[in-house]
């Protein structure tokens, strides 16, 4: 999802006849593009919850909650459901 790096260039390496101005026009709609497909992917049904990359998990500062929880019979279930529930109020704030 996200570039690890990039060679460093300068628009004299590019030949492509374009100015500079309509490259960073052309850069600026890729970006809107892109944070818009985003934006709507997010914050589509299961568009947290099934996205391995943005899953919000049950959060491991309360852990010893998650553990206390589960030992009960139906705790599990309670765990999954906070979590659906967590992932469902991020898609909604997207």
């Amino acid at each position: 999802m996200f570039v690890a790096g990039c060679d460093l260039f300068s628009l004299d390496d590019l030949n492509s006849g374009l100015t500079e101005a309509e490259v960073v026009e052309g850069l600026k709609e890729a970006l809107n593009v892109g944070t818009d497909t985003a934006v709507a992917q997010g914050s589509s049904l299961n568009g947290f919850f099934l996205n391995p990359e943005i899953k919000i998990p049950f959060p491991e500062e309360v852990s010893i909650v998650k553990t206390v929880v589960e030992s009960v019979p139906g705790g599990s279930l309670l765990v999954d459901e906070f979590v659906t529930q967590l992932n469902r109020a991020a898609e909604d704030a997207a």
